[in-house]
C-alpha cells in the first residue's frame, strides 16, 4: 500500500443493503467500510451505540439494527470481499 491516507469522499459507494450504504477500501490485509444507514435498516445482529465499538471473532453470525440515521466504521480482518464489491487494494 503506498498511501497513507485515503480521501473516502472521493471512493464509489455502493448500496450494500437496503438502507446501507458504504466505500470501502483495503490495506495489504483488512478491508475498512464506511457506511451511512438509514432509521429500520439492518445489517447482521448488535446492539451498540455511539462511541462504541464491537470486535467480533471471526466466523461469528451477528447483525445490527439501526434505530436512528448514523454513520459506521467496519474493519475486516483478513480481507473481505462480498457480492456487489471486487476485492481491491489501494
Amino acid at each position: 500500500m503506498n498511501k497513507t491516507f485515503v480521501d473516502t469522499h472521493n471512493l464509489p459507494a455502493i448500496d450494500r443493503l437496503p438502507g446501507w450504504r458504504g466505500c470501502y477500501f483495503d490495506s495489504p490485509s483488512m478491508t475498512f467500510g464506511h457506511y451511512e444507514f438509514a432509521p429500520g435498516s439492518s445489517i447482521h445482529e448488535r446492539c451498540s451505540g455511539p462511541g462504541l465499538a464491537g470486535i467480533v471473532p471471526g466466523n461469528t453470525l451477528y447483525s445490527v439494527k439501526a434505530l436512528t440515521n448514523g454513520k459506521a466504521i467496519v474493519v475486516d480482518y483478513p480481507l473481505c470481499d462480498f457480492p456487489g464489491r471486487p476485492l481491491a487494494r489501494q
